[in-house]
């Protein structure tokens, strides 16, 4: 190659940045949410009420939560390793 095409293209408008900040779920938006989530029988199937509760507990993205493994977790001192997603 003569020239680097990636030099030439131009900027995309908007770079995928969020419109709101992200911010915390409020009491009363949690105990809504794991109402919905109890009470729908896919999200029980799919256990999204567990997910839900280890992300919110631990702070943890979704990608790193859904790549934790058994030997990850130590039960005795309520520890997790994140290591990957």
């Amino acid at each position: 190659m003569e020239t680097n095409s990636v030099r030439e293209i131009e900027r995309i408008e908007g770079g995928g940045k969020s419109k709101r900040n992200p911010r915390a779920l409020e009491a009363d938006e949690r105990r809504m949410w794991f109402q919905k989530l109890s009470s729908d029988p896919k999200a029980v199937e799919a256990d999204l009420f567990d997910l839900t509760v280890f992300m919110l507990g631990t702070g943890v993205r979704i990608g790193e939560t859904l790549g934790v493994i058994w030997e990850q977790i130590n039960f005795f001192s309520s520890e997790v390793a994140i290591t990957h997603q």
